[in-house]
């Protein structure tokens, strides 16, 4: 069987993993030991736990523990690491040795420990992609996967409040979760890193430590223990895994067996459950003041508590459990390896994300909403015309990706800001768009009148400027003449009021030259000329909009561009015309 759902715990002591199915493959527990071999990957674990650990490489061990540190680890060969870079290496060598339990890349989840403060966090997020590991991996906390997994027992409450106890190899870790049901019908607890109290005692390696002392008694004289001797020391910490294997036995049984091979005494010694019950009812004590100071914390009393659940290799303790159900006067939950339990919960979690869909992002989220709402929603009837001038504009809604924005100054608003939608929605962001249907009102011949006529008055307004900005700009640039110098009254023809009126009519423009100033022939009549003149030739002005080129002198041009041959009338005689002096008035 394929399995569908990977994880794995970070422990001080051991990183443990579990795949699910649970029952389908068994679950794995290696050392926080990590071989570093030239040209080859580290490794976790010791050589019996995981065959591809290499001889003759250096071995780094407490790594663990300063995840989050900025002080780099020092190795013997002068080097220097990262902590967290440790861990994920640790992490790495776990996943190669489950790979063929998967078609492909696995779905994970990497329970870490819950008094891990959020920047331990967040660091440890970030060496997983420095360092080859899968951007989707999840990081959840140890007591929220161990809590999944125990939601599977059939004495599990289904609300109320929850204290969760791991005894870890480094200390014990407490707090208090309410229980209940969320948003999607199912019940999660919500702990943070500070609802958390942590405990020095009691730890795996204090009651290991406790069953070694009570175990060397019986063989050994103090006095004659030398810590120089090396054979001495490699066989005490063979004796101690002895004496943590009898302290798990001893959960389930009432008599465990410790082989101690030292170089003063081979044999075998028996520990009851009654002895360990001696041994570590003093180490247990701590564990009620931290339950009761969680409960402070949370502002809840001990009558509050409707379970306790227990986690941790420190579970395996069956006068722990009693222990704790004597004082709070609960039921303990407690899965069959306690160990275990938050690998378990996070393969179990794993195994969920896989069967559900990736979450779609950007522009192809975009499109798939527009498309669902294509599909799911009927056709709207054609807009009803209306002449309200308050009718709003028809809109519709269509998500929009907003483009990415260079980051801003800390404290600083700016578009990102005031656009970025909220981590928590689901829905997409929308904008505004211009409906590009056409409505009944857009096809009647009515508007398209209005249009057309509208556009015919922009053009001739356009006209009319262009005509009177080249009509300034020629009489700009030609220089001013000095009127001449003559007894006879000015001579005003037909066309050159035609012309000048046609000015003042388009255009109030201000005189460009000085001129011989002659009376408006609006509003007063011009001198009388004593010559008959006849107006009824072409002065070649043109058509009204089009200001005219000649003068009283010079023959025009008609509108064709062609010049007239004949002069006008009054105009073409070789002598001066005799005028009346300019004060006389006309008869």
């Amino acid at each position: 069987m394929t399995a569908t759902g990977l994880g794995i715990s970070i422990g001080t002591s051991l990183f443990r993993s579990s795949t699910y199915p649970i029952d389908s493959y068994p679950d794995h527990a290696r050392a926080s030991i990590l071989t570093l071999v030239p040209h080859l990957p580290p490794e976790v674990g010791t050589r019996q736990e995981n065959p591809r650990v290499s001889d003759g490489g250096m071995t780094i061990r407490g790594f663990v523990e300063r995840v989050g540190d900025p002080i780099p680890l020092t190795t013997p060969d002068g080097g220097t690491h990262d902590a967290q870079a440790l861990t994920a290496h640790a992490i790495r060598s776990v996943m190669r040795g489950v790979a063929d339990r998967f078609d492909g890349s696995p779905s994970t989840v990497i329970a870490h420990p819950a008094h891990w403060p959020d920047h331990t966090v967040a660091t440890m997020r970030a060496a997983l992609g420095r360092n080859g590991l899968r951007h989707d991996i999840r990081i959840e906390s140890d007591m929220y996967c161990a809590v999944e997994r125990l939601r599977d027992q059939p004495d599990f409450p289904a609300a109320g409040l929850l204290a969760v106890v791991d005894v870890g190899a480094s200390g014990s870790s407490v707090a208090v979760l309410e229980l209940g049901s969320s948003a999607d019908g199912a019940e999660r607890p919500d702990s943070a890193p500070a609802d958390v109290v942590r405990l020095e005692r009691p730890s795996g390696a204090d009651l290991d430590h406790a069953i070694l002392q009570h175990v060397l008694g019986q063989v050994l004289d103090p006095a004659s223990v030398s810590t120089a001797d090396v054979n001495l020391t490699d066989a005490i910490r063979g004796v101690r895994a002895q004496c943590r294997r009898a302290k798990e036995e001893l959960s389930q049984s009432t008599v465990s067996v410790v082989d101690v091979d030292l170089p003063g005494f081979r044999g075998d010694i028996r520990v009851t459950r009654n002895e360990l019950d001696d041994l570590l009812g003093e180490q247990l004590a701590p564990l009620d003041h931290g339950i009761s100071e969680a409960l402070d914390i949370s502002g809840r009393q001990a009558s509050d508590l409707v379970a306790i659940a227990a986690i941790g290799g420190g579970a395996n303790i069956g006068a722990m459990v009693h222990h704790l159900s004597g004082h709070f006067h609960v039921p303990v939950l407690v899965d069959p390896d306690p160990g275990q339990t938050a690998a378990r919960g996070a393969a179990l979690i794993a195994a969920r994300s896989a069967r559900r869909p990736a979450p779609v992002v950007g522009p192809a989220a975009g499109a798939m909403v527009a498309a669902a709402d294509a599909e799911h929603t009927p056709a709207r009837p054609p807009a009803t015309p209306s002449n309200d001038a308050s009718t709003p504009t028809t809109r519709q809604f269509r998500p929009a990706t907003l483009p990415p924005t260079a980051p801003l100054a800390s404290g600083a608003a700016g578009p990102a800001a005031e656009q970025a939608p909220d981590a928590r929605s689901a829905r997409p962001v929308l904008e505004f768009i211009e409906s590009e249907r056409r409505t009944e009102a857009d096809g009647k011949p009515g508007n398209k009148r209005r249009a057309a006529i509208v556009a015919v008055a922009a053009l001739a307004v356009l006209g009319a400027v262009s005509a009177t900005a080249f009509a300034v700009a020629r009489d700009g640039d030609s220089p001013p003449t000095p009127p001449p110098v003559s007894t006879s009254a000015p001579t005003t023809s037909t066309s050159e009021q035609v012309e000048e009126a046609t000015r003042f009519e388009q255009a109030p423009a201000p005189p460009l030259e000085p001129q011989v100033t002659t009376p408006d022939p609006t509003d007063e009549p011009g001198p009388s000329i004593s010559t008959p003149i006849d107006t009824e030739t072409d002065s070649g002005t043109g058509t009204g909009t089009d200001p005219g080129t000649g003068s009283g002198t010079d023959p025009g041009t008609d509108p064709g561009g062609e010049s007239d041959p004949e002069p006008a009338a009054g105009e073409g005689t070789p002598e001066e015309p005799v005028a009346e002096p300019a004060g006389s008035p006309s008869g």
